[in-house]
């Protein structure tokens, strides 16, 4: 067992660890401003957590783990976190307060797939212009993206990087505010995807391809637009509007057959298009 504590109190910080150790974990805490902190880990049984405090953070982390756990949390302006990480069973936490904050989270679950099946990434932003890009290639997965303020963007992508596909993985994301935008990809088997959206001037889109894939979309405002693509078979595509929601707009593209997509739209003003092609698809249209 091994572990590593960097505690640093001032400006201009900087912090690099590489550790290679089963059972391990990596402490790094920052206070001031111009903070930079780099982590590699190669373990078993390992966990990073990196905290910082102040402007102009940075944050890096990468980490080759089974059942590995990283942990980042920023506290101010201009943060930005990147997580590369490749494992069994391995989970990601980035917690953002401030402005202009970003976050890249790349989770591999291996060419086999099933390598990394289990991984977790959790994503939750409070402030201005947050920017958030997941990408997950693991089956039996999950992610969550909490974004609160104005100018959000999410973007999370559960594709395979090798012949086999994704399967039973699950995507969520919730944006509360003015100007927010939200982009899900999944490729593969039995996935499944809910966004969120409260607040005025959303957009969602939701792109699939594959089979027994499940969309929801719950928006509330007033002028948000929604998207949801559908290839394959066996899909459903679900969208609803609160009832304090007007001048609402969505669309619904179902190919292939037996798929099935629910319109629920429960005030004035409000638009909805559903285009399906092929054969044993069903719609519902409530307005």
């Amino acid at each position: 067992d091994s572990a590593t504590d960097v505690l640093q109190v001032g400006a201009n910080n900087g912090s690099v660890v590489m550790q290679i150790a089963a059972a391990s974990d990596v402490s790094v805490t920052q206070f001031g401003n111009s903070n930079g902190s780099t982590v590699g880990q190669i373990a078993l049984a390992s966990n990073v957590d990196v905290y910082q405090d102040g402007n102009n953070n940075g944050s890096l982390v990468g980490q080759l783990a089974g059942a590995g756990n990283v942990g980042v949390t920023q506290l101010g302006n201009a943060n930005g976190s990147t997580v590369g990480q490749l494992g069994l069973a391995v989970n990601v936490s980035v917690v953002q307060d401030g402005t202009s904050n970003a976050s890249f989270v790349g989770q591999w679950g291996g060419p086999a797939q099933l390598i990394g099946l289990g991984s977790n990434v959790a994503v939750a932003q409070t402030g201005l212009a947050n920017m958030s890009t997941v990408g997950q290639s693991s089956d039996f997965s999950l992610v969550v993206v909490n974004q609160n303020g104005t100018n959000n963007s999410s973007d999370v992508s559960q594709e395979p990087r090798s012949g086999s596909l994704n399967e039973a993985d699950y995507v969520y994301v919730g944006q509360f505010g003015t100007d927010n935008d939200s982009l899900v990809r999944q490729r593969g088997l039995r996935q499944s995807a809910t966004v969120i959206q409260a607040g005025l001037r959303n957009s969602s889109d939701i792109d699939q391809r594959g089979r027994d894939h499940l969309a929801n979309v719950w928006m509330e405002g007033s002028d948000n637009a929604s998207e949801i693509d559908q290839s394959g078979q066996e899909n459903e595509a679900n969208l609803y509007t609160g009832p304090a929601s007007s001048a609402n707009q969505s669309r619904i593209d179902q190919s292939n057959h037996n798929n099935v997509a629910n319109v629920y739209q429960l005030t004035s003003n409000n638009g909805s298009t559903v285009t399906q092609t092929g054969a044993w698809n069903g719609a519902t249209v409530s307005q």
